[in-house]
């Protein structure tokens, strides 16, 4: 494709680019949403967030009923993120996992994404609604091992901080058997979607969670075993 077909993907950055993005669009008889959506991601990509959320706002009030309406709210939460709105862009996910709700077949882990960003921002308030997320919209029978891996890794943790241990420990075992699973469940890609050297820190956090439940588990028979020798010393 050559850069004249290729208009949409480059970032407008300069007035002038501005301009020509707009001339095209406006000569588009198709695909016009489509193409706004890859401009604001591309804007995205080089950090011109505030660009990317005027065509993000622009998007969702020129057509409410776009078909990848729940990405453009994720996309957007996640540009909000980068400004340091954090209020914003709770509220951004939360329209992208209702969209994702009321058009269940239409997928782009936005309760992935939610949920990754509550545990490393460590927004306390937001473990429990996180956790049900992920769980009302639960892949049983993930193709790809990363996908699995990380709703059983956004449980595991917020059950975890939730004082829920047996619930975190029982996530954390299955997040780990899938990240170290070598081949994807998809018959002709199997060495995508693999869990790679880049989610480490999540692998150390369900470690963690293990060893604690492990600990406590040596603790409890501890005690136990105390218990009945001080009865048998007092026969």
């Amino acid at each position: 494709m050559s850069r004249k077909d290729d208009w949409f993907r480059i970032p407008a950055v300069s007035e002038k680019e501005r301009e020509y993005f707009e001339l095209k669009l406006s000569r588009s008889r198709s695909g016009r949403d489509q193409y706004i959506d890859i401009q604001a991601q591309a804007l995205a990509a080089i950090d011109l967030h505030k660009d990317a959320l005027d065509l993000f706002d622009r998007l969702i009030i020129e057509n409410p009923n776009y078909f990848k309406l729940a990405a453009v709210y994720s996309s957007k939460a996640q540009s909000l993120i980068a400004l340091d709105h954090q209020s914003e862009a709770i509220k951004a996910f939360r329209k992208a996992i209702r969209q994702t709700l009321d058009y269940p077949n239409v997928r782009c882990g936005t309760e992935i994404k939610f949920g990754l960003w509550v545990i490393e921002a460590k927004i306390e308030h937001l473990y429990g609604e996180v956790r049900d997320i992920v769980i009302e919209l639960y892949d049983p029978a993930p193709i790809f091992p990363i996908d699995g891996f990380l709703q059983e890794a956004i449980l595991a943790i917020t059950q975890s901080r939730l004082g829920n241990v047996k619930d975190a420990e029982d996530h954390a075992r299955i997040a780990l058997d899938w990240s170290n699973r070598e081949q994807s469940n998809a018959a002709k890609h199997r060495n995508l979607g693999l869990v790679k050297e880049e989610h480490d820190p999540l692998r150390k956090q369900l470690e963690v969670i293990l060893n604690n439940v492990d600990s406590e588990a040596i603790k409890t028979d501890q005690i136990t075993r105390i218990g009945k020798v001080k009865k048998w010393i007092r026969r």
